[in-house]
């Protein structure tokens, strides 16, 4: 397939697939919320971010896990500082105020195994009495259950009428704000029917 330049500018997820170094699929349930690029810092592809978690030496971190879309992405890191919740980071290959511009308001995400520390509970276990919100539907309800026994980590939804059983895979989740206790899903209307 003939890449045009102009897809770069136009299309700035096209621009972030072949940006990548690799692309290495991982479900959510083993990644933690680390933060989110906020803004530019400078020229030269450096870009600011707020942490919602402190790490110690977080300036030795070599990689981190950006949601794009639907699903985590693994980019390398050349350099990261920290300071209380306000950070600085800047990608390998990420080298101009554009390039670092279309990064701008992805999450980023750790992988739970490289900070144990951080895991003793499960870290999934944070999310027990989340609001969860659907695309379509809305509000759901709050997480009451979650059963990590499993090949895939599975949530309980329960409001007053039901209760709803989710797969916490990233496929479905859109986004989740630690800040505000809420997990936004999109979940196709026949799994959320399995569950009348």
């Amino acid at each position: 397939m003939l890449i045009q330049p102009g897809w770069v500018l136009a299309h700035h997820e096209c621009f972030l697939y072949f940006r990548l170094k690799y692309i290495l699929q991982m479900v959510l349930a083993d990644t933690f919320y680390f933060g989110v690029l906020t803004k530019l810092k400078g020229f030269k592809g450096e870009i600011h971010f707020k942490a919602e978690t402190f790490i110690e030496d977080a300036h030795e971190i070599k990689s981190v896990q950006l949601m794009i879309g639907k699903h985590l992405a693994e980019y390398k890191v050349e350099r990261l500082l920290l300071n209380g919740e306000k950070g600085v980071i800047k990608f390998e290959g990420v080298n101009t105020e554009q390039e670092a511009q279309s990064l701008l308001k992805f999450k980023i995400y750790l992988p739970l195994a490289d900070f144990p520390d951080l895991n003793d509970d499960g870290n999934v276990m944070e999310l027990l009495n989340y609001k969860v919100f659907d695309k379509t539907k809305g509000y759901l309800g709050d997480v009451s259950e979650i059963n990590d026994q499993t090949a895939q980590t599975l949530i309980t939804i329960k409001n007053n009428k039901r209760e709803i059983l989710i797969p916490l895979v990233d496929e479905f989740i859109d986004s989740i704000d630690s800040g505000k206790k809420e997990i936004h899903i999109d979940v196709p209307e026949a799994l959320l029917s399995l569950n009348d």
